[in-house]
């Protein structure tokens, strides 16, 4: 289940270090202000970019390969070459789409056989999205934000499991946690209840806790034989 909300989104940092060496073309997804300047190398590698704004930054013209402006909360371009790149690499995708599936096919159908998936998603279960959701408050004082170019979703673990077996071009490889807090962050007392303020949850059984400790999932998909559909 996801639940969708009108407001900003906070920018993270793409997990570059899970694309492979050999991967020479790459598309990334995601904010230019997120891309760490390594996604670049090994030298000689080909990164196009595809930026939620009508006019991205002079800086993305100079740093990629190409750059293709695209409101992807309504849509990812259809016109992508099928079957050119090694590695996609995103964050921020599947929660700013209205069509997540729709957006999960287009870049399959841009990935070569056997190409890597790698997306950085948010956690609908972290706590304090949880306790800001609650107390009318998305957004943590002090967080780095962007204006969301359209509708906010957020995932659990079975949620973006789910949405993947919705994808026949690719297969699921790993679904978990990216990012962590440390358990001083979010401590239950000795029945497994956690109490902030007005609010209590739980209890929390030990395979249900981790989940609330975790910030941003992992997902990384691989893309099968099946051919594009449309």
């Amino acid at each position: 289940m996801t639940d969708t909300l009108q407001n900003a989104v906070p920018i993270g940092t793409l997990p570059i270090q899970f694309v492979p060496n050999a991967a020479r073309r790459v598309l990334v997804a995601a904010e230019v202000e997120a891309v760490p300047e390594g996604i670049h190398r090994p030298d000689g590698r080909e990164v196009w970019i595809i930026v939620p704004r009508a006019e991205p930054a002079e800086a993305a013209l100079s740093r990629f390969h190409r750059v293709i402006p695209c409101d992807w909360s309504r849509y990812i371009p259809r016109d992508l070459p099928t079957g050119y790149f090694d590695c996609i690499i995103g964050e921020n995708l599947l929660e700013l789409t209205d069509h997540p599936l729709q957006v999960l096919n287009c870049l399959a159908a841009a990935l070569r056989e056997k190409g890597l998936m790698i997306l950085a998603v948010h956690n609908q279960q972290y706590h304090r999205y949880v306790t800001a959701l609650v107390s009318g408050r998305w957004i943590p004082a002090g967080a780095d934000t962007i204006p969301a170019p359209g509708p906010l979703r957020f995932y659990t673990a079975a949620s973006l499991t789910s949405l993947v077996l919705g994808c026949p071009m690719l297969d699921l490889e790993v679904c978990g946690a990216l990012e962590k807090d440390h358990p001083d962050a979010f401590p239950l007392d000795t029945s497994g209840m956690h109490h902030r303020g007005n609010m209590t949850v739980g209890p929390l059984s030990p395979a249900e806790y981790p989940q609330w400790l975790t910030r941003r999932l992992l997902l990384v998909c691989t893309r099968n034989r099946v051919p594009p559909k449309w």
